[in-house]
């Protein structure tokens, strides 16, 4: 019986050993740049007069092709709100791999209209 835990002992570990872990990698990346001067309330970069924001995709994954949706999330102190759920209204983007997308301020402005947005008061915003 010694004998059979002292090869059980090394059959586990030699497959503890053998295991292969995997990293996950984000398929899309994505950049955000704002220049100031920045606007007081969020709801101005719905205003597409300026273009104060871009943002960057970047699908890493270089042999494919994917559709992808954005929503705006914000937390903090006290504060949480996004944008609506209705995929249907808002756009979607194409990526290609390793193909970078701009989105200027004025393909973004759905994102920061009021009437997009759930889970805040026009006030507290």
């Amino acid at each position: 019986m010694n004998i059979f835990k002292k090869y059980l002992i090394v059959f586990v570990l030699l497959a503890i050993t053998s295991l292969q872990g995997f990293a996950q990698t984000k398929a899309v990346q994505l950049s955000i740049i704002a220049s100031p001067p920045y606007p007081l309330y969020l709801t101005d970069y719905a205003n597409t007069s300026g273009e104060k924001l871009n943002v960057q995709l970047f699908l890493t994954d270089l042999n494919a092709q994917r559709d992808v949706y954005l929503k705006l999330t914000v937390t903090g102190p006290d504060i949480e709100f996004s944008t609506k759920d209705n995929l249907f209204n808002q756009p979607s983007y194409s990526l290609v791999g390793g193909v970078p997308y701009v989105l200027y301020q004025s393909d973004l402005n759905y994102y920061f209209n009021f009437s997009n947005i759930k889970g805040i008061s026009l006030q507290k915003l």
